[in-house]
């Protein structure tokens, strides 16, 4: 298991990153560099194992893998930078409780996003109350 995630999370992004420059360079120098996308760090990718840049902007946030992935199903949206993820949490987190999303995956979303801790949010509960 060690050999696969040094070689999934280390090794794998290290030369599929150097394979992308290589291929920009190449793409300027040919003067096609409209075939060039920055759209996503696919090193970047490997090494966190998710495959949009929404799920890299989640985690960026500072999210684990396991919570990017449950929100990423109810965002549905692929392209999303940081800025716009984090936009999306603050307008939908009203709304989590109704999105099926399990209780430890929305405090770690308000806690570590949003800065809210579980217990001003029980607090609010219980003062709205």
């Amino acid at each position: 298991m060690e050999l696969i995630e040094q070689t999934a999370r280390f090794r794998a992004p290290k030369f599929v990153s150097a394979y992308m420059e290589v291929l920009k360079l190449h793409l300027r120098e040919i003067g096609r560099s409209d075939l060039i996308s920055n759209e996503m760090d696919v090193g970047l990718a490997l090494e966190f194992g998710v495959s949009t840049q929404t799920l890299v902007s989640l985690i960026e946030l500072g999210l684990s893998r396991m919570a990017a992935v449950e929100l990423h199903e109810k965002i549905a949206l692929d392209d999303l930078d940081r800025d716009q993820a984090r936009k999306w949490i603050e307008d939908h987190n009203e709304r989590f409780e109704g999105m099926d999303l399990p209780a430890v995956i929305v405090n770690e979303i308000r806690r570590k996003v949003l800065s809210i801790h579980s217990e001003d949010t029980q607090t609010t509960g219980t003062n709205s109350q």
